[in-house]
């Protein structure tokens, strides 16, 4: 089933953190984030860390719709982001997953769609 354009979309990511290199992606993310949240459509970005799951960290982003979540994809930070990442984590297929919220999750009135991968 194809993801609904005027749903929000989560799109979310775990990243495998090259030794000695927790800080400088922890910077990155959240530079980089600040430059996510002035994107248009953006209504949250968030890192994730669990100390139990090091050298592992978790970003999220949630847009108000498809057509914001595919700009963000096509945008210069977004590529910034995935050049860092070859570079400060370990080799692996970044693939970014479209998620849905639980219910409730959103503000009344927002819409929630189904699960899709954006691989």
């Amino acid at each position: 089933m194809p993801i609904p354009r005027d749903e929000p979309h989560i799109l979310g990511t775990t990243l495998k953190v090259r030794s000695g290199k927790r800080e400088e992606v922890r910077q990155t993310l959240t530079v980089l984030g600040d430059h996510f949240k002035g994107q248009e459509g953006c209504l949250a970005y968030l890192i994730l860390e669990e100390p139990a799951r090091n050298p592992e960290l978790t970003f999220l982003t949630v847009w108000r719709d498809g057509g914001a979540a595919a700009s963000h994809l096509a945008s210069e930070a977004c590529r910034i982001l995935l050049g860092a990442t070859r570079i400060l984590c370990e080799p692996a297929p970044f693939a970014l997953q479209r998620m849905d919220p639980y219910p409730g999750a959103l503000p009344p009135g927002v819409p929630s769609g189904s699960e899709e991968s954006l691989q």
